[in-house]
């Protein structure tokens, strides 16, 4: 199948621009709409030496054109990974299997914010960005994303976490 960006008129419901990834660059994984729905980042698994790489690109939503791409500095395994951008759209966490990668586009940096256990459910930055939330099987992380420290201790809970975080409780 495809993986086929639309951004549609809303006036007219037609077709303003379609692009497929999967078709454009081979990309066939999880993607982030940012904030203000101007663009959308792709995150795609690449062989690499015999294990899995990652790499997110993202693209213009008017133009269809890739305006970043970067390799994240992790292996493993995504088919469970989530990705969100930051309030103000220049950050995209991501959650892979173990991990947790910050990546922004200005600046093109990809860095390991922090080692998780097991799969990140969801994850979010905070409205100001200074914390990002990770909801992992067993726990929920609240984390400096300048350190890579837990910001705020919280309890290990007894049965899995899956719910989603909002910006407005990280305050």
């Amino acid at each position: 199948g495809s993986l086929t960006v639309h951004t549609w008129d809303t006036e007219t419901g037609k077709d303003a621009v379609s692009v497929d990834l999967k078709a454009n660059l081979g990309l066939s994984g999880k993607l982030a709409l940012s904030p203000d729905g101007t663009r959308v980042a792709v995150l795609a698994e690449r062989p690499k030496d015999g294990t899995t790489a990652y790499r997110l690109t993202q693209f213009d939503c008017m133009t269809g054109k890739p305006t970043g791409t970067m390799d994240l500095p992790v292996e493993g395994y995504a088919s469970d990974s989530v990705l969100n951008f930051d309030t103000a759209g220049r950050q995209v966490v991501v959650g892979l299997k173990g991990s947790v990668v910050v990546c922004d586009f200005q600046r093109g940096t990809a860095r390991l914010l922090a080692r998780a256990d097991g799969v990140a459910a969801d994850l979010a930055f905070s409205t100001e960005g200074n914390r990002v939330a990770v909801v992992g099987q067993k726990a929920v992380r609240v984390i400096d994303p300048a350190t890579g420290k837990d910001a705020v201790p919280l309890p290990v809970a007894e049965s899995p976490a899956w719910a989603t975080i909002y910006d407005d409780h990280l305050k």
